[in-house]
């Protein structure tokens, strides 16, 4: 590898080791990876095994749901590794689908099961720290083939499925941020990089918060987009679209009460 892909890499590695709940690699997409970009229409059988796990997670959902659940599950734990990379300056040039591998793990027993999707990646590089307009494009190109595949699929709206991907992404970084103790740098990232009206990625619905309860302050992400899990019968989420704000900060606030 030329020096600056080796340093690249060696970075990506030491981060994965410092991280190993972040579930990411240095590495070409292979068999055991397939990468995001053959998510097209001849390749849809990565999609149909992830439809089917998710499936398994919240029984008698119907298409279209497991769709948002999937979106909500993936693109949340893609974000937090997205975010390690990014916030962590690595100097990231642009990157698609075809440098980024995925695989999934459904374990547990039926009714306490866990998704989990591991990435790859094999980077470009001479990019440059912190770059938001290099990061906007990169996720843009990395999501289009999930979301193009996703529609085929389920016929889930593409606006829809963008909502989600863009709650995924800013909560993924706030994530990691907070771990590492540079929220509000990530904040202001994510805002910055999903934001950009010219973008599928821009939604005005979504946003971060900051919630104060018995002397303590936490930063969270509301959100833009619908999982639709409540139409399987299960409740709704605490920053749920269809909870409107005040309740969604009450909840917060009694979540951050209870954690003391």
């Amino acid at each position: 590898m030329r020096d600056g892909t080796a340093q690249l890499a060696a970075a990506v590695g030491q981060l994965s080791r410092r991280y190993p709940e972040l579930r990411f690699s240095w590495g070409a997409p292979d068999a055991g990876f397939p990468s995001l970009a053959l998510l097209d229409a001849a390749h849809e059988g990565m999609l149909e095994q992830w439809l089917s796990a998710t499936g398994q997670l919240a029984p008698g959902i119907d298409r279209k749901t497991a769709a948002s659940y999937l979106l909500s599950i993936l693109t949340w734990q893609l974000g937090q590794a997205l975010g390690a990379l990014y916030l962590s300056r690595l100097p990231l040039a642009p990157f698609g689908p075809q440098q980024v591998g995925v695989r999934h793990t459904l374990a547990g027993a039926p009714g306490a099961q866990a998704l989990d999707f591991d990435f790859c990646v094999q980077l470009d590089a001479h990019g440059s720290p912190l770059d938001r307009k290099a990061m906007s494009a990169s996720l843009v190109a990395l999501l289009t083939p999930l979301l193009e595949g996703l529609h085929r699929r389920t016929r889930l709206a593409r606006r829809a499925m963008w909502a989600l991907a863009t709650d995924g992404i800013s909560a993924g970084f706030l994530s990691f941020g907070k771990r590492v103790g540079e929220a509000n740098l990530a904040m202001a990232e994510a805002e910055a990089i999903l934001r950009r009206p010219d973008l599928p990625l821009h939604n005005t619905r979504w946003r971060f918060v900051t919630v104060e309860s018995g002397g303590r302050s936490e930063a969270f992400r509301l959100r833009g987009g619908c999982c639709r899990l409540y139409l399987g019968g299960h409740p709704f989420c605490t920053t749920c679209v269809l909870r409107d704000e005040p309740d969604q900060l009450a909840r917060l606030r009694a979540y951050l009460a209870r954690s003391q």
